[in-house]
């Protein structure tokens, strides 16, 4: 299963387990919005669900999911849910592609 974040002009393409979102030059997803903290979120690949799930790691202006905060939780997520971190900066729509069969 591929997943992607989309957002104006851009695409981000998930990694295959685990992708780790802030500011942090060693995050895959490397924000500068502000409020974004240096370890911010996880988006994970669930085998078991199998979906992605979103974790806020404890992060001070929160990670949001269709406007809802999750602050300091996870939750499962479905394509074209709206994604956001801290405050200001981009939205970001989830995208799934099933592998061919």
């Amino acid at each position: 299963m591929r997943g992607y974040l989309k957002t104006t002009g851009w695409v981000f393409k998930l990694q295959a387990e685990t992708t780790t979102v802030g500011t942090h030059r060693d995050c895959d997803l490397c924000l500068q919005n502000g409020g974004v903290e240096e370890h911010h979120a996880l988006i994970e690949w669930s085998k078991s669900e199998p979906c992605f799930v979103l974790s806020d790691l404890n992060s001070a202006h929160g990670t949001y999911v269709n406007d809802c905060r999750i602050h300091n939780a996870a939750v499962r997520l479905t394509p074209g849910d709206e994604l956001h971190f801290g405050y200001g900066g981009s939205t970001y729509q989830l995208a799934v592609e099933s592998p061919s069969m």
